[in-house]
Formats: C-alpha cells, structure tokens, sequence
C-alpha cells in the first residue's frame, strides 16, 4: 500500500471521530437544559403551585383532649404547598399543650397533614369540680376531666419535684393496697403519706425505696389493725 494511501486512511478516521463527538456535544447542550426545565417544573409543582397544597389536617391519639385543640395550637398552613409546611413549628405549638406528653407531625402527599399526640397519663388529681389539675408521673400538671379512680391528692403544686416524688410512691402501690388509696397527701419530700379506706393512713416519708415501702405497708396492713403505719424506714416498720 502506497503512503498516500495511508495518509487518506488515517485522514478519514480522524475526520468521523471529530464527527461523532460534535454530535455528543450537541445531544449534550440539548439535554441539559431540559433536564433545568423538568426540575424547574418540579419545584414549581411542589413548592408553590395549589396542586399539592396542604388541604386536609388529622388529628389523632386524643382522649383528654379534643382534636379541635389540637387543631387550633397547631395553626396548619392550608393552602399552603405542602413542601414548604414547616412540620417542626407545627409539632412545637401542639406540644405547647399542657396535656400533651409528645408530639409527631408528618406530611402525607398530595394534600395532608398528620398529627398524632402521646397525651400525659394522670397519676393524681388536685381539686374539685371546674378547678381540677391532673398530675403525671414527672410532675406535670395539666387540666382535664377526674375519673373515679382517679386518687385525690392534696399538697402545694409549684413545685414539680415534689408532685414527682408524690406520683412515684403512688404508682409503687400494688394493686390490693391502691384499690383501698383514697388519696396522698405530700407537704415536703420527706412527708408524703397515703390515706386508705378506714380511716387507715401511711406514712412513706420520703419517695426514696418507694416499691420496697409499699410492699411492707401492704404486709402490714393485712396483719395489724393500727390505724397508723410508718415505713418511712422500711426495714424498721411502726404501727400505732
């Protein structure tokens, strides 16, 4: 083969080369911006068109409360795109609610809001009649309606660590001695006592041991007819 011949061969592959990446090249420029087109269109559709606008909020997990309460701390958006609802203002105002323990909102496409509460659970109650309080196992307090079983409690209610104190010796009563509770009375941390039926009261002292202390009140309570139990020292029990 001649070097003429070499050269034109050459020539030619480098020619169709140079051809098919200009081609590359104006595929390229074409698809780039239809690709900026479809997410312009997306964020448009999402972010600020009416099609996925918030139109429907749920309200669920309530007892004490109602969930037009909870939809009116809530103050959802509607009409607003869902996208741009901001789910942790939401959660922080229903979780505002005295009688709300936790919160957990979460956007559902294409038009919904769900919020769903964890309500606190009443140890006690303080009060009667429209002034009632309820009083949970950290101390929270919060208003709400009394059941019957509910146990009356009677102590100052400005201080959390105390209602605490007193709703832990109420939750450690075992279930013969708290269907006979009839109320606790705390006035410091180291004076909290439970009244029974039968004009028969308890004195725990402190919410230290409070398990073990129940234990041994229900024991005594079942081999002394004393009105007066103390097991604010529980391995040295009194009655009188």
């Amino acid at each position: 083969m001649k070097l003429r011949d070499l050269r034109a061969r050459f020539a030619t592959r480098r020619g169709t080369k140079k051809t098919g990446g200009r081609r590359w090249g104006r595929g390229l420029k074409i698809a780039v911006p239809l690709v900026v087109v479809a997410v312009g269109v997306l964020v448009w559709l999402f972010g600020f068109s009416s099609v996925f606008a918030l139109k429907v909020v749920n309200v669920h997990g309530t007892s004490v409360l109602t969930p037009d309460e909870v939809l009116n701390r809530a103050e959802a958006p509607i009409g607003l795109p869902l996208a741009r609802v901001d789910e942790r203002a939401v959660g922080e105002r229903v979780a505002g609610i005295a009688a709300v323990d936790e919160v957990t909102v979460s956007r559902r496409l294409p038009d919904k809001l769900e919020i769903s509460v964890t309500e606190r659970v009443p140890v006690f109650a303080v009060g009667n009649g429209d002034q009632v309080m309820l009083v949970d196992h950290v101390g929270a307090v919060f208003p709400g309606p009394r059941s019957d079983d509910l146990l009356a409690g009677e102590g100052p209610m400005g201080d959390p660590e105390l209602l605490a104190e007193a709703a832990t010796v109420v939750k450690a009563l075992p279930p013969d001695l708290r269907a006979r509770a009839q109320r606790v009375v705390f006035t410091t941390s180291d004076s909290i006592t439970v009244h029974l039926d039968d004009d028969v009261e308890v004195f725990f002292g402190s919410a230290e041991e409070a398990e073990f202390k129940a234990q041994v009140a229900w024991a005594l309570t079942r081999g002394t007819l004393d009105k007066h139990i103390d097991v604010s020292a529980p391995t040295r029990p009194s009655t009188r």
